[in-house]
């Protein structure tokens, strides 16, 4: 009896779990969604933009009168300057909305394939009840009713304690992204110090190189970041992050024909990493968080299983 309850107590709580699975990726897919709507109206708004700056650009290099006083004037190289400036700006911001889509799109497929491989789970798990059912009745008395309970907070348990998982490896990818972000903004530092002290060309090139590899890692760690905040709602812990205040947006616009000074640069630099180490606090916090969740939730499933255990054992003896 003991062998055939626990068969069908373990089928029982998969499928409880896969119930919980399914809405917990409906919800997900469903804010996918939405997030992916709005990103597509971003990208297509920075395309429109993308195209006037080209336009504007190519008329301020262009020839007219206009522009022969302009040059006349000593203003038109400033107003080339700061058209290149907003094309680049406009360039940046829609490389990270393009980066966004491409993630998004990805992750819409992979949880409609979840949701698609958890088909027919409502049936299998109201099947499974009415055998718990029979079996109970069968049974009888309080040691069902306790048997019925203990399945019931096992299987909630279970699927909390995944959840929690999936948000600390969400959290841990986040902090190691953060990590190489934070690196090469470092090394982009103490290269601008250098520059700063008239380091010449090479030393300008090598500042600007880990510049570039911050950049390409904060976009890394937003979209990490993202998917942490997605994880972290379902455990129920509020969280919100975002680089793009923290100037990787915009210290890449400086790169063109010395348009600042280098002494902006490096507080751009100072600012984007302030920036990142603020979130690497955060994710911290969060980290701490959900460890104790973590050892709280194996704690509970153990003393389940124990209590669980010796009922089966009394009850066969």
């Amino acid at each position: 009896m003991a062998d055939a309850w626990e068969e069908l107590s373990e089928r029982l709580a998969k499928a409880r779990a896969d119930l919980l699975e399914r809405d917990r990726l409906r919800s997900q897919l469903e804010r996918c969604r939405e997030v992916l709507r709005r990103e597509e109206e971003l990208n297509s708004e920075l395309r429109a933009q993308l195209t006037e700056e080209e336009r504007t650009l190519a008329q301020e290099e262009g020839f007219s009168v206009q522009h022969l006083l302009h040059r006349l004037l000593g203003t038109h190289e400033d107003r080339v300057d700061e058209a290149k400036k907003q094309l680049v700006q406009i360039r940046m911001k829609l490389a990270w909305s393009n980066q966004a889509l491409s993630r998004l799109r990805q992750e819409e497929e992979q949880l409609t394939e979840r949701l698609r491989s958890l088909a027919g789970v409502d049936s299998l798990y109201e099947q499974l009840l009415a055998d718990k059912e029979h079996r109970i009745r069968t049974l009888g008395g309080e040691t069902g009713l306790r048997l019925a309970d203990l399945a019931e907070r096992q299987a909630q348990a279970q699927a909390q304690h995944k959840e929690v998982a999936e948000a600390l490896q969400a959290a841990q990818e986040a902090m190691l992204a953060l990590r190489t972000a934070a690196e090469s903004l470092q090394k982009a530092r103490n290269w601008g110090t250098v520059d700063l002290l008239g380091g010449g060309l090479i030393t300008t090139a090598i500042k600007r190189s880990h510049m570039d590899d911050a950049n390409a890692a904060a976009a890394r760690a937003q979209n990490a970041l993202n998917r942490l905040e997605r994880e972290l709602r379902d455990v129920r812990i509020p969280f919100q992050a975002s680089l793009s205040s923290g100037g990787f947006l915009t210290f890449a616009d400086y790169f063109l024909d010395g348009l600042v000074s280098d002494w902006l640069v490096q507080r751009e630099i100072r600012d984007a990493l302030a920036a990142v180490e603020h979130h690497q606090e955060l994710v911290n916090q969060v980290v701490a968080r959900l460890q104790a969740a973590d050892q709280q939730l194996v704690r509970e499933l153990e003393t389940l299983a124990e209590e669980r255990r010796r009922i089966l054992e009394d009850t066969q003896d």
